[in-house]
């Protein structure tokens, strides 16, 4: 095998992966979207500071509180930012009616996430057929 045969298979498998990867957390996304079907109003409530020592920067991520038959629930966000929270805004939150303290806050996150793990791995399989059509 020479170099370009191993670039190519590399590459081809590596993409295959990727975009399984995406298809498998897109499929995951669809069925929790398809349980948290409930959808209510929640607030930014408060907000968590982490310090990174590496990097020396602080970083911001907010706290959802939503509430669902009486009941209080918050949630971590898992998207950080650099600058603070805005405290007591309004977000979209879809709940699970069978099990409410299960969420969707941040719907676009599943969505970016599959699109990213499905583009890299179509540039890559696109690199390996291109280098089976060149050789």
């Amino acid at each position: 095998m020479d170099v370009m045969q191993i670039f190519m298979l590399l590459f081809g498998i590596i993409g295959v992966i990727l975009i399984l990867v995406g298809v498998i957390v897109t499929m995951a996304h669809s069925k929790k979207r398809k349980r948290c079907s409930c959808e209510i109003t929640g607030v930014i409530s408060a907000q968590r500071i982490c310090y990174d020592a590496d990097t020396i920067h602080e970083t911001c991520s907010g706290i959802y509180e939503y509430e669902y038959n009486g009941k209080t629930y918050h949630k971590n966000s898992f998207v950080s930012t650099r600058s603070s929270v805005e405290f007591g805004k309004e977000v979209k939150v879809l709940v699970n009616p069978n099990k409410p303290e299960e969420c969707i806050v941040e719907n676009w996150v599943g969505i970016l996430t599959s699109c990213l793990f499905i583009g890299i791995g179509c540039v890559f399989l696109a690199l390996a057929v291109l280098v089976f059509i060149l050789m």
